[in-house]
Parts: structure tokens; sequence; C-alpha cells
């Protein structure tokens, strides 16, 4: 079962006659022996070579454990399958290092179909001078993904196809070309959801930013500080039952393009920084919203912006009022007037922009095999083949 299930994974991933090795994690207590199959995730990333794949075998127990990657890998797991039951590729921590040995960068690592409690960008076991260059995050769910002040530059981070709680990611070495997008957005009663400082070109596009709960301290959608060239556009903003507003700071942000279904725009308090933002073709919902909104400091107005709607329904095709569920279609009704709206002659949200969706935002499936069912013939005569069914799930 060892080769059948490798063999699998290969052909799916595409990569049955390349040099990679696929190494597997399994926690099942019935897993298979072999070489390249391990009981926890860290032993088979120990056991990889930079630009290897290891494979999280789904499993209804999480693999309760602290992984720490500073080399290329490719860490799968079987993404997000209602039909595998409470069977997930789950993990506590995953902690990235730029890199072990100071010769082997995590550079170009890719993490996909993972859910995860925290995910920590640190200097910890961190050896020689590298970045965290290329790293993509893709149809993973999270709980917080952060990082400390002192960890090294973030340049080309990926953020797509995912549902997470957090991203807080603040570093005194500077982060460069962040880019947010087409993601669910699950708020809980103490997080800011996007929390970015010190970053060029951060870009927060075509995401579903999700009604946040009541009674919660911290959780405005968006905080960006000492950043510049800060896009923000194509998202959906929803009501929040708090009343807390969109930002907790902003400055030299472009706000273009955006839905605010129930949620007015606006900073949460009169002494953080809020100033010199372009609020350009965004929907506010809300009667009588002043868009652009107040600055800060009080008193001194920097922001600028036209062509703002205020106060109209985006009329979607079935999202009835400024909650959300699954079966929401967010595509727009004809006569929108979202339709063709936007700054580019586009549709104002989702629809539009560089990554487009229409209808439900739902993740992508990771497509890679669960065996259920590996039966054979029993008794086998000597030198006749066996006979064997194999059914295998892929999302």
């Amino acid at each position: 079962m060892k080769q059948i299930t490798s063999l699998l994974i290969a052909i799916i991933l595409g990569l049955a006659a390349s040099a990679q090795t696929i190494h597997i994690a399994d926690n099942n207590v019935n897993r298979p022996t072999g070489a390249n199959i391990y009981s926890t995730i860290q032993a088979a990333v120990t056991a990889a070579l930079p630009g290897d794949i290891v494979y999280v075998t789904p499993s209804d127990v999480k693999y309760n454990e602290t992984v720490t990657i500073g080399k290329k890998i490719k860490l799968v797991g079987a993404g997000f399958n209602s039909d595998l039951g409470t069977r997930r590729s789950s993990l506590t921590t995953l902690n990235l290092v730029t890199s072990l040995d100071g010769t082997n960068p995590i550079a170009n690592s890719e993490f996909t179909g993972l859910i995860i409690d925290y995910i920590n960008f640190t200097t910890g076991s961190d050896v020689g001078s590298f970045s965290f260059n290329n790293l993509i995050f893709e149809n993973c769910n999270w709980y917080q993904m952060q990082s400390s002040g002192s960890h090294r530059a973030i340049n080309d981070l990926i953020i797509r196809n995912n549902a997470f709680a957090e991203v807080n990611l603040n570093s005194s070495s500077g982060n460069t070309n962040i880019r947010i997008y087409k993601n669910i957005i699950q708020p809980d009663n103490y997080r800011l959801l996007i929390r970015l400082s010190n970053s060029t070109n951060p870009l927060i596009s075509n995401n579903l930013f999700f009604p946040f709960p009541p009674g919660g301290y911290d959780n405005r959608p968006i905080g960006i500080a000492n950043s510049t060239n800060v896009r923000i556009e194509h998202n959906i903003f929803s009501k929040t039952n708090n009343g807390q507003p969109t930002f907790e700071y902003l400055q030299n942000a472009m706000v273009v393009n955006n839905i605010f279904y129930g949620l007015t725009p606006g900073c949460v308090s009169t002494t953080n920084t809020f100033r010199d933002n372009v609020f350009s073709n965004n929907l506010v919902l809300t009667t009588g919203a002043v868009v652009p909104p107040p600055s800060n400091p009080t008193g001194s107005d920097f922001h600028s912006g036209i062509n703002n709607i205020i106060g109209v329904s985006p009329l979607f095709t079935n999202a009835p009022n400024s909650t959300y569920l699954e079966t929401y279609n967010y595509s727009l009704q004809p006569g929108s007037p979202c339709i063709g709206a936007a700054t580019t002659g586009e549709n104002i949200g989702p629809s539009g922009g560089l990554y487009p969706w229409t209808g439900n935002l739902t993740l992508k499936a990771t497509a890679v095999p669960v065996i259920t069912l590996f039966g054979n013939s029993g008794v086998v005569p000597q030198n006749q083949p066996l006979k064997s069914n194999i059914k295998a799930k892929a999302n």
C-alpha cells in the first residue's frame, strides 16, 4: 500500500517523472510502513531534501506538534473535503525560519491543503542572511499568522484561496509585495483580521470579510501602518455586530472598487493615524455615509476620492442582508450600480479586479488522493496476477 499511495500522490501532483521525493507523514495507527513514511510531520520534513514534497495524510487525530521549516519544501494536505468526515491534515504550530543550515533557504516553499492553529515567521534557529522570499499559502485554514518585529524581511508572499482569522505581519526589516486575495476571512472576538506594518506594495484584493461577532475588542478588518503604495480593492466588507468601522489605522492607501455592505469605511479611533488615503468608486450601502471619511488627526481632512456610490444596494443575486452564508450568491444582478462602475471600467466588488470571482467564494480543493478502500483477492496462486480493488478520493 505504501507504493500505491505514493504513486497516486505523484500522479495527481504531476510528479511521477520528476526527481522530487514524496515523504508521507501519517499518524494513523494502521499506517503503512517503509521508506519515506513517518509518524510525525517534523520527521518527514527533517528527512526531506530541499525541493521535496511532504504529504500530510488526513487523520481523525490532529498532528499535535510544532513543525519548524527552514528549507524549500512543498507541504501538502488533503484540503477541505467534506467526504472525509472528521479526517483533516491538521497541525498545531508551523514555525518558519529563513534557513536552518545557512545554505538552503526556505524561499519558494508552498503550503497547501492544511489546517493550522498558528503560523509564525520567526528568527528561532535561523542561520545565514536570507529573507522570506516567494512563499505561497493556498487552500489552507488557520487561526493566526503572525511575526515578530525582529525577523527577516518577507518578500513576494502570496496568500490566496484560504480561510483565516488573522494575518499580522510586522518586520523591522520591511516587507514587500504581500498579496492577499480571494480569501474567506473569518474573525473571532479578539483578532484584527489583517495588520501589516513596514510594507511596500501590499495588495488586499477580492476577499470576502465575514461579519464580526459581538463583544470583540480588536476585530476591525484592516490596520496598515508605516507602509507605501497600499491597495485595498474589489473586496466585500460585511456588517459588524458591534459597530466597529473598517480600519484601525491606515495611511497612503488606495481604497477603491470595494463594496461596504452594511459597514461604513472609517477609523476606530480619533487618535489613530488615518490620513492621506484615496477612497474612490466604492459602494457603501449605509444611507448618509460620508465617503471619503473624516481623517485623523481631527480637524484636518487629508483624504480624497470621487465616484463613490452611497446608500444604494449592490443588487447581489442572493445575499438578502449583510450577513454571510455559504449559500449566498454575490454575483451582480442586471442593473446593479456596481456593473462597469470601477475605476478601470470593470465591476465594483469581487467580480472585477485582478482576481475576479462570482457567485460564492469557496476554497479551491486540493487535488491529493486519499485511499478509502484497499482490498485484494485473498489467496494468490504462485506466479499469478494479484487482483485488487482500490478506491481513492481526491478533492
